[in-house]
């Protein structure tokens, strides 16, 4: 029961930021004189209103989910990754690259182009940790900057020697996976893969690690309490790689899902234009890192974006509307982490003060 209020309570966030970006869209549906009701009502049933709605938020909500769990674990360990998207599409790229070149049976390619993914994506974590530890590079900017190694080298990639040149498409594509390769569809005539139910399965994983392993709980003191936990004797250096690699690899996994199940190949740019490893950032800030909450925050946002697209086929309005509404959850992120900090330098200011 404890553990259900802890749910709620950081759910609580989500839904109080996504009402405020709901009051604010309201507003700009008044001043581009469109009804606020139908229009949120249309938007609603995009999302959810249906079967078919519902699998494709599912659908867009597999990377989400994924990119925020491990985004959540990285920084509920105290370490800043922004690298999410940048280890997701260099797990995409292996995943492909050992999907349409490995020899051997079907099924055991499909499973090494999984793992393969993951470990390319914790390896490029690890590089942020490398740079932390010899040269004192902060996570958070060595991370970010990754992200931009990732997209430009698998663009060269794609665009020159693993480049189909027997199709027509206008993109840089690698060549197909075949059939036999690719991760099952849950649903006939749908998108829906087996990726969501891996999804699940490390969503439910992760939680075990974070709520009832010792090492979950050494990675949790080490980000709220650093000082304590190196004082009582937990390594900040163990904990940071472990964190780094389990997060990277999750993010590469998130990768390989949308090849595999998605796609059928890499494509340049068909990760960083749907920007789900940011999405999946708002969701964890937005659920205080919390698994399970980050889980069911990526659900809500996936399904905002699908019903904005539905809104913008059947209105006049455009899809901005989302991001308009996206960009002011993504403020309250950004007061909810700012206000405490605030309060907190002041209050210190004042003690510092009266020691004075």
């Amino acid at each position: 029961m404890n553990k259900i209020k802890k749910v709620a309570r950081a759910l609580i966030p989500t839904l109080i930021a996504t009402c405020i970006g709901l009051i604010m869209g309201a507003i700009g549906l008044i001043i581009i004189n469109e009804p606020i009701s139908s229009t949120y009502l249309i938007l609603f049933k995009g999302g959810f209103g249906s079967s078919y709605a519902i699998i494709s938020t599912l659908v867009r909500a597999t990377p989400i989910m994924l990119c925020g769990i491990a985004i959540a674990l990285s920084w509920r360990s105290g370490f800043e990754n922004l690298g999410s998207e940048g280890q997701m599409i260099i797990g995409a790229m292996v995943a492909a690259i050992v999907g349409v070149y490995m020899p051997g049976p079907s099924f055991i390619v499909t499973i090494i182009a999984i793992l393969a993914a993951m470990v390319a994506g914790g390896l490029y974590a690890y590089l942020a940790v490398l740079l932390e530890k010899q040269y004192k590079v902060q996570i958070l900017i060595s991370t970010l900057m990754m992200n931009y190694i990732a997209v430009h080298f698998t663009s060269y990639l794609v665009s020159f020697p693993l480049r189909d040149n027997t199709g027509i498409a206008g993109l840089s594509q690698t060549y197909r996976i075949s059939e036999g390769v690719q991760l099952p569809k849950l649903l006939q005539g749908y998108n829906l893969h087996f990726g969501l139910i891996i999804a699940i399965i490390l969503v439910i994983l992760l939680y075990i690690f974070t709520e009832k392993s010792v090492l979950g709980y050494e990675t949790k003191m080490i980000g709220s309490n650093p000082f304590f936990a190196i004082y009582g004797g937990i390594n900040r250096s163990k904990m940071m790689l472990l964190a780094m690699l389990i997060s990277g690899a999750i993010s590469g996994f998130a990768g390989a899902g949308e090849v595999l199940g998605m796609q059928q190949r890499y494509i340049d740019g068909m990760l960083k234009a749907p920007s789900y490893a940011w999405t999946g950032l708002m969701a964890a800030m937005l659920s205080g890192n919390n698994i399970i909450a980050t889980a069911i925050a990526s659900l809500v946002l996936a399904g905002l974006q699908v019903g904005a697209m539905a809104l913008e086929r059947r209105t006049n309005v455009p899809y901005e509307i989302s991001s308009i509404i996206q960009a002011i959850i993504t403020l309250c992120v950004a007061a909810k982490i700012t206000f405490p900090a605030i309060k907190m330098k002041i209050k210190n200011r004042g003690e510092e003060k009266q020691v004075g």
